[in-house]
């Protein structure tokens, strides 16, 4: 299975990277797209480029899910990178995070699927059974 996770604003992704390394032991192909540094001065709002390099590499992955996490600082780019993923791919989006723990009720309007809490249990089972 093909997954693709973004974490937003986060190089470090300690999370992510947990994830990809537990998600390509069971043998899929995992992608990690880095979307914007943060802590620094560039963490401006994304560019329509920077959107569209986004959309371009997970066009050539062709995922059949997708993983966003980020902090509750970047909620509204959360949501409307979703949205913006949402209206060119019919893909299942999990949420994941802070924010997402804090806030699961908020963060289901958006994605398909909120992980509350540590995901590394999660995200294997719901694999698992969307290969099923």
């Amino acid at each position: 299975m093909r997954i693709v996770l973004i974490p937003l604003y986060n190089y470090g992704a300690f999370g992510s990277r947990i994830l990809t390394d537990l998600l390509t032991e069971e043998g899929h192909d995992v992608y990690q797209l880095f979307f914007k540094q943060g802590k620094t001065n560039r963490m401006g709002l994304p560019t329509d480029t920077e959107k569209e390099i986004l959309l371009a590499q997970i066009r050539k992955i062709k995922p059949s899910l997708i993983g966003i996490s980020f902090r509750s600082t970047i909620f509204t780019v959360s949501r409307d990178i979703t949205q913006m993923i949402k209206k060119v791919f019919d893909v299942p989006i999990i949420w994941g995070g802070p924010h997402a723990t804090v806030c699961p009720e908020q963060c289901i309007q958006y994605a398909d699927m909120v992980c509350v809490g540590e995901g590394e249990t999660l995200m294997l089972e719901l694999v698992r059974k969307i290969q099923k």
